[in-house]
């Protein structure tokens, strides 16, 4: 190297990927300034990989059938929403009691999607029920809720 290169390394470079879709590849260029005469501001090409995540939402957290007879379907409905920039695979929601019935109980769901899930509470005999649903999905950090 003579005098009158210099060379340095960029030990980081931070980048926000805010609002770019899934799987987006976008090539561009970083200008560095040095105090080089010859070149005061060198081009440098950058290239930026951004994958999406999936991300599970739900409409309701808890519903309240009320007062309800044995034998009587009541319906609900749940929305499962993917706010996410990635495909969300729900693999299962599993009712812990099978007097509340689920359908669909596995899907795909594009990004910025929803689905409306069905909940049918038939009551088999008298007495509370307290039923808690389990949805298991591929959105990280929130694998099952």
């Amino acid at each position: 190297m003579t005098g009158s290169e210099i060379c340095r390394t960029i030990d980081r470079l931070i980048a926000d990927g805010a609002g770019l879709e899934a799987i987006l590849d976008k090539a561009e260029g970083a200008m560095v300034a040095s105090n080089d005469p010859a070149r005061p501001v060198v081009h440098v090409p950058v290239h930026l990989r951004v994958t999406g995540a999936p991300h599970i939402a739900l409409s309701d957290s808890a519903f309240t059938f009320g007062q309800v007879y044995v034998g009587t379907s009541y319906p609900e409905t749940l929305i499962v929403i993917n706010d996410g920039t990635d495909l969300l695979t729900v693999s299962s929601i599993l009712s812990s009691d099978p007097q509340l019935v689920v359908d669909p109980t596995a899907f795909t769901l594009p990004p910025h999607d929803s689905l409306r899930v069905n909940l049918a509470l038939t009551a088999t005999g008298v007495g509370p029920i307290a039923a808690t649903l389990t949805i298991t999905s591929d959105a990280p950090g929130q694998g099952s809720i």
